[in-house]
């Protein structure tokens, strides 16, 4: 070990005494440990500000890490199909050409480049290589017939010689030997069971292969040692092509050492088919982060080994696979991102309002400060080092929550609903650490803001401004509350119109537009900083209006909610505005998952749809009509049989039109079918009955009666083209009622008409038809189909409604919006919570010096106490209506915009807002939970308050 110099050790102290002596490390070393001791001597307030970095950190870092989580599962989804090669595989191919033909030594440049470089640039360890290189096919002669010439050459028969590195692992010889026997002098080579089908060539027989310049007289000689089949024609991590034996039908195989030793040499240009190069790479080692990384890889490998030899390129590549779990990551985290702004704006502002409870908690210590020499730099950096020191902790403690609710969000089937099911493959990378960084700087920068404000005032300054809090309150500007609603109201009016508003390209894609996330957040904002300002006003004019004649306790608690805009009314700002978000959020979610329900229930009207095998009768050739209606089947409680046909309506000789017709057997259809009642002006079993009481009669849709200019009572002719006729026929229809919707059929895709199936056929011939089922509860679909084929009745398909709709549900971008919805909508009701606790234990410790005054002046015990808790109800009840009719409100105007993007071609059935009245349950209890704690803290502060430690002369009260 060297020992320092003594001119070195001289230097080292030198320039510690120095640092040390520095005034500004040491200030600055004074700050940061004013802030940690501050930070840990109310451990209470720290909590609460830790509570609102790490929910900001935990909301967005939860975005990246559930995309990433579910490209994953995409990843191992999209790479588990069983044709062709695996997906995670590449095959570099050479392909001669004869104008650049290639050397042996590009051959194995190549060769050495892709078994041994490649693997390194890939990134994701290589299960098999399998080298492989073929000839061009040349003409095969008998041993007896050297020479082409003198062939004939409708007897000619082609091959090419192969070899494949492994191939006798792959196969077992079903005649003769392997290539391991020697031939003599001849080269020994295989053909498969196909090519010896095809080509007529004979175990043990020898024959020339002839090569390109048949005038050179260059040629091998060869023997048929033996004929192979491939041991396991599924493994695809060898047989790259489908079917082996088929896909080596013409060649002829041959070891990689006799093709470079003795098949190549023998030919002065001997013109070789290709050379390739299948890697079966280890799709378990793929990480989603790594997905774009591999991507250029496998680029750079193609670029690779085209430089090293010409006409080389890549035609087996998962790069496709690739980049759809690019996009649909990128397109998953940019929704949700976008989808969180709301919920993170929430988490930042309770931490604002709850640093801004904490400073002016502090106040007095910062004037005091400030009296005393601090400068405002170093008060503002003490409250940084405050909250880098909480936000360190709150980086890793939200950064793990964030994984936790993105399991959640996986686990969810609906709005605050959640399903056990596999969880999702969640990594904490890189991604979600920035996303989190992000919240956690933005979240800082909000919660030091009050820090800046109030150390820029003097003690004097600080004294003056407490004593006039109602009058700045009542002064103060409403610019930006005015400007938000503005620029939300602007944006309301281009979504009305149908303008754009650039938030971000998955729209087209996103089963909700982002704007229809943004915007009303904004504007909810907008009005709940208008309503906070609206509070003070309204509580001093009831006040005014109650005047002396009203209980004591009420005119204390309404003069102090009217004067004070910084404490009671700034809780309800929080609470109003969590309330607000909450209820439009839960508004928006259970209209979400209302309307796809109704989707696919309308497009599925029945639980089960069956497709039946129908038999002919050998005697007459006719259709037999499958007896399911009338077999009492254990599961199924009704039936009704249900075809589609097509039709058209000529207006004239020379213009039709395409209808949709829809036969229903018109007793049964009501009992089974689903319907909902904005469907039509009237009940499904009074259409149904209107039909029974003709068999022509039609139900029309609105539009084909103004298409085909008729009305109710008129007929129509309707023409048909069925199978089973052989020429068009006219059908007279009778039209009995006109709708809009009918279900499964769409008016998007143009007129339709409702028919009695049994008229169509007596009109058109039997055909088959669908039988549609209402299901008992619980039954199986698997079960309750092998009973119906006990009955002698085969089921050839089926569609279960309860799967159409779990698929629905399950689609990963569905699946995460609900999500985020759901914990928004925990998220802002346990927020506000926690920033009326907060509230409650700052604000009631802060006047206490008051509550003396008032007991000195003659208020009981018990009346303070009721003061108290109505100060407590007022503003809880106060924040509850306002931000529920705000969020009500903004659920009417925006949520009617999630239509377009949840059906943006069908439009059926009509949308329907939903009134979460569940969930406002929920924020009632919440706002119940807010007057316990209330009363709780209340309760506890009276009786601990001694009247000679309260009433201290010169303390702010």
């Amino acid at each position: 070990m060297r020992v320092m110099s003594n001119t070195s050790r001289t230097t080292f102290a030198c320039l510690l005494s120095d640092i040390l002596a520095s005034r500004l490390v040491w200030r600055y070393a004074a700050a940061g440990w004013f802030a940690f001791r501050r930070a840990t001597s109310s451990p209470a307030l720290t909590l609460f500000i830790l509570v609102g970095l790490a929910s900001s950190i935990a909301l967005l870092s939860s975005v990246p890490a559930y995309s990433g989580g579910v490209a994953d599962r995409l990843l191992r989804t999209e790479f588990q199909k069983t044709e062709g090669p695996p997906p995670l595989s590449l095959r570099i191919k050479h392909r001669e050409d004869p104008a650049r033909p290639t050397t042996v030594d590009q051959y194995r440049r190549l060769d050495a480049y892709m078994t041994g470089s490649a693997a390194g640039i890939i990134g994701v360890p290589i299960r098999r290589t399998v080298r492989s290189g073929r000839t061009d096919t040349h003409r095969i002669n008998p041993w007896s017939v050297p020479m082409t010439d003198v062939y004939n050459p409708s007897e000619a028969r082609y091959a090419r010689m192969t070899f494949i590195d492994g191939l006798a692992d792959q196969i077992e010889i079903v005649e003769g030997t392997g290539l391991d026997d020697p031939a003599g002098t001849e080269l020994p080579v295989l053909i498969s069971e196909s090519a010896f089908a095809e080509t007529e060539l004979e175990v043990g027989e020898r024959y020339w292969f002839i090569g390109p310049d048949a005038k050179a007289n260059e040629k091998i000689g060869f023997r048929i040692n033996g004929i192979w089949r491939a041991k396991n024609p599924s493994n695809r991590e060898f047989w790259a092509d489908s079917n082996p034996e088929s896909s080596y039908t013409f060649d002829l195989m041959v070891t990689e050492k006799d093709f470079f030793t003795r098949v190549v040499p023998a030919f002065e240009h001997p013109k070789l088919g290709e050379y390739s190069w299948f890697l079966a790479l280890d799709q378990s080692a793929l990480r989603v982060g790594q997905v774009s990384e591999m991507r250029t890889a496998l680029r750079n490998v193609e670029l690779d080994a085209l430089r090293i030899m010409p006409d080389t390129k890549m035609d087996i590549t998962p790069i496709s696979s690739l980049d759809f779990l690019i996009r649909r990551n990128s397109e998953l985290t940019s929704l949700l991102a976008i989808a969180s702004l709301p919920l993170l704006a929430t988490a930042v502002f309770y931490a604002l309002v709850a640093s801004g409870m904490v400073i002016t908690h502090y106040e007095d210590e910062i004037s005091l400060l400030r009296s005393r020499g601090a400068t405002l730099l170093q008060v503002v950096m003490s409250f940084l080092a405050e909250r880098g020191i909480v936000g360190v902790v709150a980086l890793a403690l939200g950064v793990a929550i964030g994984a936790l609710i993105a399991q959640a969000i996986g686990l969810s089937s609906g709005f605050l609903v959640f399903t056990p099911r596999r969880p999702l493959p969640v990594v904490v990378d890189g991604s979600a650490l920035q996303f989190g960084a992000v919240a956690l700087v933005v979240a800082i920068v909000a919660s030091i803001a009050p820090a800046i404000q109030a150390a820029g005032r003097s003690i004097v300054a600080q004294r003056a401004r407490s004593a006039r809090a109602e009058l700045a309150g009542r002064v103060t500007g409403v610019g930006f509350e005015l400007g938000l609603l503005a620029a939300s109201a602007y944006a309301f009016r281009l979504m009305s119109t149908g303008g754009a508003i650039a938030l971000d390209s998955t729209a087209q894609q996103a089963p909700v537009e982002p704007s229809v996330l943004i915007v009303p957040a904004a504007m909810a904002m907008s009005l709940c900083l208008l309503y906070r300002r609206a509070i003070g006003p309204i509580t001093r004019v009831v006040a005014s209006i109650i005047g002396d004649r009203g209980p004591v306790p009420l005119l204390l608690a309404l003069r102090q909610i009217g004067r004070s805009p910084g404490g009671e009314v700034g809780v309800a700002l929080l609470v109003s505005l969590t309330f607000a978000l909450g209820t439009y959020s839960a508004s928006l979610a259970r209209t979400m998952e209302a309307n796809l329900t109704d989707r696919v229930r309308y497009g599925t009207p029945s639980d089960l749809q069956l497709a039946l095998l129908w038999e002919t009768d050998p005697e007459t050739g006719a259709l037999l009509e499958p007896p399911l209606a009338s077999v009492d089947v254990p599961g199924i409680e009704a039936t009704t049989r249900v075809q589609s046909y097509n039709g058209r309506f000529a207006f004239d000789q020379r213009r039709a039109t395409s209808v949709q017709v829809l036969g229903v057997d018109s007793a049964t259809f009501a009992g089974v079918a689903w319907w909902r009642s904005d469907l039509a002006d009237v009940s499904p079993e009074y259409l149904m009955s209107l039909m029974a009481t003709d068999e022509a009669a039609a139900i029309v849709s609105r539009d084909a009666l103004q298409q085909f200019q008729v009305r109710v009572g008129d007929s129509i002719n309707i023409t048909f083209t069925p199978q089973a006729l052989t020429s068009p026929q006219a059908i007279e229809f009778h039209v009995v009622a006109a709708l809009d919707y009918f279900p499964s059929l769409y008016p998007a895709s143009g007129p339709f008409i409702v028919a009695n199936l049994d008229y169509l056929h007596d009109q058109m011939g039997l055909t088959p038809y669908s039988i549609w089922a209402r299901l008992r509860p619980g039954t199986n679909v698997r079960e309750l189909e092998s009973l119906i084929g006990d009955k002698g009745v085969l089921v050839i398909g089926s569609k279960e409604r309860s799967v159409v709709l779990r698929q629905a549900m399950a689609d990963p971008t569905v699946t995460g919006l609900l999500g985020v919805l759901t914990v928004g909508f925990l998220l802002s009701a346990g927020l506000s919570v926690l920033g009326y606790l907060l509230h409650a234990r700052l604000s009631l410790a802060r006047r206490v010096p008051q509550f003396g005054v008032l007991r000195t002046m003659g208020l009981s015990r018990g009346g303070l106490v009721a003061t108290l808790l109505l100060e407590t109800l007022l503003v809880v009840a106060s924040s509850l209506v306002g931000g529920v009719a705000i969020g009500l409100a903004m659920s009417r105007v925006f949520v009617p915009f999630a239509q377009d993007s949840l059906d943006r071609v069908d439009k059926a059935p009509p949308f329907v807002v939903v009134t979460p009245t569940g969930e406002l349950q929920l924020l009632a209890v919440c706002a119940l939970v807010m007057v316990a704690l209330g009363a709780a803290t209340t309760v506890g502060l009276v009786a601990r308050m001694r009247l000679h430690e309260a009433a201290k002369l010169g303390e702010r009260g």
